[in-house]
């Protein structure tokens, strides 16, 4: 809106005070490749099959989470999505005792509350990944019941 009427200002000040541009001299700005959102999501996919392929390697979620610097919480998350997909069994990242407990309070689990409301229904004792490792379980389980029928 203002920016013809500065250039016009700036312009008459340096030609009353004989001032000479050296913008020719500056050198121009490299372009920036933007990233497109297909990429950012490959790149998703790709951290996921790394944590994948260190897991079936005999890796801990600790040992996964410290090799990556990633958080445990992040590689619970990861090794979640197999387990909705059926590539990982629940039993091999939860224990039954926590199956059982972690379970029946889904029946009453408001996903739009998001997993504090559970978590605090469970107690200290079950973590907020196995929380989201039983429900990947049992997505799991809905997708498998939804396609044998």
């Amino acid at each position: 809106k203002y920016g013809l009427h500065f250039l016009d200002v700036i312009q008459r000040f340096a030609n009353e005070h004989d001032l000479v541009s050296l913008m020719h001299e500056k050198p121009s700005k490299k372009e920036r490749k933007e990233k497109s959102s297909q990429s950012i999501a490959s790149k998703k996919v790709d951290t996921k099959i790394e944590t994948f392929h260190l897991y079936k390697e005999g890796k801990t979620v600790a040992e996964i989470a410290a090799a990556r610097s990633l958080t445990s919480g992040t590689i619970e998350s990861h090794l979640a999505h197999f387990v909705s997909m059926g590539e990982i069994k629940i039993e091999e990242l939860v224990t039954r005792e926590k199956i059982v407990i972690i379970e029946p309070a889904l029946e009453t689990y408001d996903k739009s509350l998001g997993l504090t409301p559970l978590k605090e229904k469970l107690g200290k004792d079950v973590s907020f990944g196995e929380i989201r490792l039983v429900l990947a379980w049992k997505q799991f389980e809905q997708t498998a019941s939804v396609s044998n029928t």
